[in-house]
């Protein structure tokens, strides 16, 4: 015998007379995640979708947008480096090529 018995959730299909027996009083709402309940229809609200459309969509465009535009500046950033480099570069040649052109006496 084991010390741990597991226990396994029953499907609803197995407990179908028992929840379709049951009356719920119009009077009294049902429990949260039960918007509606008729004879027929049990409605249940998806919060996933709520938050999906409310919190997840609107942050996933945010950031695509913030890395686009960190993509954007960082490539502005480099080439106006480069440019200044090269412009450097070519001030630093005319200063170093004329010093070595000077003959020493």
């Amino acid at each position: 015998m084991a010390l741990i018995k597991p226990i396994y959730p029953v499907p609803l299909i197995n407990k179908i007379k028992a929840l379709l027996a049951f009356k719920l009083p119009s009077s009294e709402m049902p429990p949260p995640p039960i918007t509606y309940v008729d004879d027929n229809v049990c409605k249940l609200s998806n919060n996933s979708i709520k938050a999906r459309n409310m919190g997840i969509i609107p942050m996933l465009f945010m950031v695509s947008f913030i890395a686009f535009y960190q993509v954007v500046g960082f490539y502005s950033m480099w080439k106006s480096t480069e440019e200044s480099m090269m412009k450097m570069v070519d001030f630093y040649k005319k200063i170093w090529g004329r010093l070595f052109l000077i003959p020493e006496c």
